[in-house]
């Protein structure tokens, strides 16, 4: 996820400097931001009144759940246990870049806008994957100290709407950044 990062903010970088590439990025960057916003506080809002997470615009898309879990499924009992995991990782990252890029693409964006420097922008794009990797590696340890999946899952389900109500506010926050710079 990291190089993924590096990589797209090394094309942004070259990006910057044509000023009308530039301006229609980060124009279409807010306007995508706010139709985020706009739809996670929708989302809240249905699942609220409903219950339902089929009522949920903001997800990943079922083909792409599917194609995750057809590829946990085929990687299960490898020969090589890490080459697998790599390979693994590497083909998850990519498929849920499509959810997750939805703050990790305008945060790129918003590093590029405000001029820091190569080293300062690696170090907050390092820090922002460090925060990604926390809730997971929180989860790891619940459920290797005996947290089931039943009882993560029903903690998920009694939260969505608060998660979703403190997403659209990060989206609103993002595009704010975006005009402020």
């Amino acid at each position: 996820y990291f190089v993924l990062g590096f990589g797209l903010l090394h094309v942004l970088r070259r990006l910057s400097g044509f000023s009308l590439a530039r301006t229609v990025i980060e124009a279409l960057v807010v306007l995508a931001l706010a139709v985020f916003a706009v739809l996670s506080f929708r989302d809240a809002w249905r699942y609220r009144q409903s219950g339902n997470p089929a009522h949920i615009l903001l997800r990943l898309p079922a083909g792409i759940q599917s194609r995750i879990h057809a590829l946990l499924k085929k990687a299960a009992g490898p020969k090589s246990l890490f080459l697998s995991a790599i390979g693994l990782g590497i083909a998850v990252t990519l498929l849920e870049s499509v959810c997750t890029g939805q703050v990790y693409a305008p945060t790129l964006v918003l590093l590029v806008k405000s001029n820091v420097s190569v080293a300062i922008a690696s170090a907050y794009l390092l820090a922002y994957n460090v925060m990604f990797i926390l809730p997971l590696l929180a989860v790891f340890i619940l459920a290797w100290h005996g947290l089931r999946w039943q009882r993560l899952l029903a903690w998920s389900q009694n939260n969505v709407v608060i998660a979703k109500c403190l997403l659209g506010l990060l989206f609103l926050i993002l595009a704010g950044l975006m005009l402020a710079l």
